[in-house]
């Protein structure tokens, strides 16, 4: 969003507590460092708490067999949260001002036989991401994937994405369906097949792709 430099990073240094209450209350909160130059003093915190109802329980009690594993009748809600602040610097690299942001979402996650369904809609509050002080935004994301499982080898989704920024004179919409089936030819061998479709906003041309991918994995 604008010059604000955040992204979910690939390994940061951190502590998280989690545990499970009840049975089927799960939660977590943790504390990170901040990724911006010159913000150690201002951590990440984030938190997510989640219930589930129906299926094996979230501490493995009252588990049913049945003729595949992932086969349930269950249903997960859950709600998160990130908070962080990051600076915002100049093109000769001066610290401009702060923008401190929340990101915060709920999600559902139902699984009924072989069938999985999970939804998330998230909203993140910017307060100045760019080089205007006093310039909000907001970014609305949504998602909604359904898969199905034929059989522990072969499951086939269908995934559609969008986000909408929202600044005082401007909002733009980006959105993209997926099409996807996945074989596992043999353990740590997996085929897919990938169909796009999408368009990234501001009266830019839509797109399609499409993609054939072998993977292996030791």
């Amino acid at each position: 969003v604008g010059a604000n430099p955040w992204m979910p990073e690939h390994a940061v240094t951190g502590v998280e507590l989690a545990g499970v209450g009840l049975g089927r209350l799960g939660w977590s909160a943790g504390v990170a460092e901040n990724a911006t130059p010159d913000m150690d003093d201002r951590k990440d915190l984030y938190g997510r708490i989640e219930y589930k109802l129906g299926g094996m329980r979230l501490d493995g009690v009252e588990a049913a067999a049945g003729s595949a594993a992932w086969r349930e009748r269950s249903l997960t809600v859950g709600a998160s949260a990130w908070s962080r602040r990051s600076a915002i610097l100049g093109p000769t690299g001066a610290h401009l001002h702060d923008d401190d942001f929340v990101r915060a979402g709920v999600d559902l996650h139902a699984l009924v036989d072989d069938f999985l369904l999970d939804l998330v809609a998230v909203r993140q509050m910017h307060d100045a991401p760019t080089a205007k002080a006093d310039a909000g935004q907001t970014v609305d994301l949504a998602l909604a994937e359904l898969t199905w499982m034929v059989h522990a080898a072969f499951f086939p989704s269908l995934r559609a994405e969008v986000s909408r920024l929202t600044a005082a004179d401007d909002t733009d919409t980006t959105w993209l369906a997926t099409l996807q089936a996945t074989a596992v030819l043999r353990p740590n061998v997996v085929l897919r097949a990938q169909g796009n479709v999408g368009a990234v906003g501001h009266g830019d041309p839509g797109f399609r792709s499409a993609v054939l991918a072998l993977s292996t994995a030791f």
